[in-house]
Order: structure tokens, then sequence, then C-alpha cells
């Protein structure tokens, strides 16, 4: 772990922020659908609580998608193993 640049670092800090959100979101979607099916309470909070969990998982795992392509660019292996893909 010692040979990670602090920039790195950093950006894994952020993308784990961002996949521990989603999956605050995704929660938050799943209660929401679990109480519109169930009866529970009004059927607009909800609806409202799935679709709003929803958009906050699918933006917080795209967030931290950009925030790890952005924190460092693929290692020459990498690279070199798309490029030598078979050729059918």
């Amino acid at each position: 772990m010692a040979q990670i640049p602090d920039s790195t670092r950093r950006a894994l800090v952020a993308c784990s922020l961002w996949l521990h959100i989603g999956l605050v979101g995704a929660s938050a979607m799943a209660i929401g659908v679990l109480h519109l099916f169930d009866g529970d309470g009004s059927p607009l909070s909800a609806l409202a609580l799935a679709v709003s969990g929803g958009i906050l998982a699918a933006a917080s795992w795209r967030r931290s998608r950009t925030v790890l392509d952005a924190a460092a660019p693929p290692s020459r292996i990498a690279r070199g193993a798309r490029s030598a893909s078979p050729a059918s």
C-alpha cells in the first residue's frame, strides 16, 4: 500500500464514500418499494422514497465510477492486454 500515490488514495476513499452513499440510496429504494406493495403508509410517500432512492443510487454509483476513472490512467499491462486481443 505504500507504493500507491496520495492522489490515488484520495480517489479510492472518495469512490468508497460514493459507493456507500449509493448503497444507502438502493436501501431507500428497496424500502420504498416494500412499503408500496405492503400498503403501509401513503402510496405517494412510498413512491417518492423509492424514486428518490433510485436516483440517489444511480447518481452516486455513476459519480464513484467517474472518480475512479479520473484517478489514474490504465497501466501499461492493461493497455497491452486490450491491444493484444485475438483477431476473429
